[in-house]
């Protein structure tokens, strides 16, 4: 079992794929100010049973990655990191961090999800990837220096390329690029490789099944609209009701009031009166 909750200093989700991610995303970033505000302190992980729960932040957004699968905090850290540098290059720094910008859950929740599973399943069962290194695939030299040639021409008749990569699965095979031209770090290569897989060989995708947070509905609350309709309700809020509206029109005949119309129901100034009086 493994879980990943991943939310902005406001509470809103970047990532989730736990059943109730959405309610864990508001409570987040406040439960660990709280903690800091109130003891100077910020919890990183704790335990129960075969569970951890590691907990990290980058800037503004808020880690919480949780696994029984026996790795050590340490490799759970290391994940995190990983998967934050996974967001800074799909979604690039100034639509992760920037002030106006804002990442929409819903529109790359299965691609975030395709992405991550892959890094899960590569840490898995490549030794390269669990140590974040690149591996060079080894092939006869004439055979190397024919497609390096034939990707510096395909760069070089095209203005938009600047550089070209090679992989065979998950070893690159050969990098070429246009002169004076930002380099790649190795850093870059191990993200495309990661990025690549889950578009080309993704993992099997968990199923994901999101509880529903449930809606506040006030239509059945029988003594608050009686007490609405004898004016004795004690507030001078404004209060609708459709199925008020309904009963109303149903009942009388020569009412204005249309199906559906939206109709105040306000306290009447006597009976506010009689309240104001109560409290002096």
């Amino acid at each position: 079992m493994r879980y990943i909750i991943i939310a902005d200093e406001r509470g809103n989700p970047i990532y989730y794929d736990h059943p109730n991610g959405q309610m864990i995303c508001l409570v987040l970033p406040s439960s660990k100010e709280h903690m800091k505000e109130t003891f100077d302190e910020s919890y990183k992980s704790m335990s129960s049973g075969k569970t951890r729960f590691v907990f990290h932040t980058y800037e503004n957004l808020y880690f919480l990655l949780i696994s029984d699968q026996g790795e050590p905090e340490s490799l759970m850290r290391s994940q995190i990191l990983l998967m934050y540098q996974l967001l800074l290059f799909y979604f690039g720094l100034q639509s992760l961090h920037g002030k106006t910008s804002k990442v929409q859950y819903s529109k790359h929740r299965d691609n975030l999800q395709q992405l991550f599973d892959t890094m899960f399943e590569l840490f898995e069962e490549h030794q390269s990837i669990l140590v974040q290194s690149i591996e060079a695939l080894e092939v006869n030299e004439m055979i190397r220096k024919e497609i390096a040639n034939t990707l510096k021409s395909a760069i070089s008749t095209h203005p938009e390329p600047i550089h070209a990569l090679l992989f065979v699965g998950t070893k690159l095979l050969t990098h070429q690029f246009k002169p004076k031209v930002f380099p790649f770090s190795s850093m870059d290569k191990f993200l495309l490789i990661l990025y690549f897989r889950s578009r080309f060989h993704p993992a099997k995708s968990r199923e994901f099944h999101q509880t529903q947070l449930p809606v506040a509905d006030y239509t059945d609350h029988e003594e608050v609209i009686n007490s609405i309709k004898k004016g004795t309700h004690r507030s001078n809020s404004v209060f609708v009701n459709e199925n008020v509206i309904n009963e109303n029109h149903n009942n009388d005949a020569n009412s204005d009031t249309q199906f559906g119309e939206v109709e105040e129901y306000r306290v009447p100034e006597e009976a506010t009166g009689a309240q104001q009086e109560e409290g002096l």
